[in-house]
């Protein structure tokens, strides 16, 4: 297949509907037909073989990138070097002994440390005190709880032996008669 002659069929294929088209009256479906079946040959292989020389002019080889590469391993290495040497430099810069002035506070003197011996001792002095005061604060809080449950069931018994005494009379002298002169009173 030639390319020229493909171009031919395809711009005499063109002219064809064009004429179809510029014409007043439709196309009837006999010309329709017989423009749409005329055979174009294309052989694949011929048309890979024009194209591919094109296709590959644009396409970089393997050199390309081997060279693209190289180019980019050699800036890292150069980049990586130059940040340490600035490090290093950083480094060397950094004095290794700092004269100081003044007074610290630390454990340079006696004097500051027995100001850091007092205030630990201050601190737990009060941590012991503010532990033993919640400590006795909450053994209240449980003695209370227990003695309000005490509170609950001697209510609940009053009231079922006074009830009890309603329903039958005759065996309410049974009962021992603290219940009745007021016993329970002084503890609500």
């Amino acid at each position: 297949m030639n390319p020229a002659q493909l171009l031919a069929d395809v711009n005499e294929i063109k002219q064809r509907l064009a004429s179809l088209e510029a014409r007043s009256e439709p196309a009837t479906l006999k010309e329709v037909q017989a423009l749409a079946s005329r055979p174009i040959e294309v052989s694949p292989g011929e048309i890979a073989g024009l194209l591919l020389p094109e296709i590959k002019r644009g396409i970089p080889t393997t050199a390309v990138f081997m060279q693209a590469a190289d180019d980019v391993e050699k800036r890292l290495k150069a980049s990586t070097t130059q940040v340490a040497e600035r490090v290093e430099q950083a480094a060397a810069a950094v004095p290794r002994e700092v004269k100081v002035t003044g007074d610290v506070y630390g454990f340079t003197n006696w004097k500051a440390a027995l100001i850091y011996g007092v205030v630990l001792l201050a601190t737990v002095a009060v941590a012991w005190y503010t532990c033993n005061h919640y400590r006795e604060q909450a053994q209240e809080t449980v003695i209370f709880e227990q003695a309000k449950e005490v509170a609950k069931e001697r209510d609940y018994y009053y009231h079922q032996i006074q009830a009890y005494k309603q329903r039958y009379p005759k065996y309410a002298d049974l009962f021992t008669p603290y219940d009745d002169k007021g016993f329970w009173k002084k503890f609500k």
